[in-house]
C-alpha cells in the first residue's frame, strides 16, 4: 500500500468498532510466530465479517482457509445460539496456534477446527447447507471450490470470497500477469458473476471481497 492508502486504512480502523482482545492476541501471536501474517483477515475485514455474522445470525458457517484463526473467531461473534463454525485448515503445523488462539476466544465450544483438505472434506460433506461460506484457502484451486460451494447453498446463504481484486493483477490476466493463481481467481471471478442464482458484488475492500447472496 501506498502512503495515502495506509492512511484511510489507519483512519478506517480507528472509527470502526474495536477488536475484540482475543483477537489483538491472535493478532500478536501470528506476527511473532508465522510467516507472511498479512494473511490475516485484519481488523476492517474482521470486523465486517462480524457484521454479516450478527445480521443472519447463522446456524452453520463454513470457514475454508483457518490460517491462525482469526476468520473463524469474528464469524462465530454473530452465531445464534446454538450455531457452529466448521473451519478447515489443511496444513498441520498451524494446529497449535489455531487451537490456541480458538480456546482463548469465548467460542471455543462453538468453532471445530478440521485439518484436512479441504476440497475433498468439501466432498464427503455435501449434504450440508452453510448460512454463510468464507472462502480464503488455494488460490489456484478457487474454480475447482465454487461448484461444490454452489451445491451446498441455499437461499439468502451467502458466499464471501477473499482476495478476488489479487493486488490488481486481475486486470491483466492473460497478458502481463499469467502465472496459475492469478489465472485461477480471474476464472472464479468470471465464474461467480455469470450464476443467474445468485447477486454478486465484489468489493474493493484490502485485496478484494466478493460477496454473493444466493436468490430465493
Amino acid at each position: 500500500m501506498n502512503p495515502q492508502e495506509e492512511a484511510l486504512l489507519d483512519y478506517c480502523e480507528r472509527h470502526s468498532t474495536a477488536e475484540h482482545e482475543w483477537l489483538q492476541m491472535c493478532v500478536r501471536k501470528t506476527h511473532l510466530k508465522h510467516l507472511n501474517p498479512r494473511m490475516l483477515s485484519g481488523h476492517v475485514q474482521g470486523r465486517l465479517l462480524s457484521l454479516f455474522s450478527g445480521l443472519m445470525k447463522p446456524n452453520l458457517v463454513l470457514d475454508i482457509g483457518t490460517f491462525t484463526g482469526y476468520s473463524a473467531m469474528c464469524l462465530a461473534e454473530g452465531l445464534a445460539p446454538q450455531g457452529k463454525v466448521i473451519t478447515l485448515e489443511e496444513d498441520v503445523e498451524l494446529e497449535r496456534s489455531i487451537r490456541e488462539h480458538i480456546a482463548a476466544s469465548p467460542f471455543a465450544d462453538q468453532i471445530e477446527p478440521v485439518f484436512e483438505d479441504a476440497l475433498l472434506w468439501l466432498g464427503n460433506h455435501a449434504q450440508l447447507q452453510p448460512d454463510i461460506i468464507y472462502l480464503d484457502a488455494d488460490k489456484s484451486r478457487y474454480p475447482q471450490y465454487l461448484p461444490l460451494l454452489l451445491s451446498m447453498m441455499r437461499p439468502n446463504s451467502m458466499l464471501i470470497a477473499d482476495n478476488t481484486l489479487w493486488s490488481g493483477k486481475v486486470l491483466d490476466a492473460g497478458t502481463t500477469h499469467k502465472d496459475t493463481d492469478t489465472q485461477a481467481i480471474d476464472q472464479f471471478n468470471k465464474m461467480l458473476a455469470a450464476q443467474e442464482q445468485l447477486e454478486v458484488f465484489l468489493l474493493p475492500l484490502r485485496d478484494g471481497l466478493s460477496i454473493a447472496r444466493k436468490k430465493n
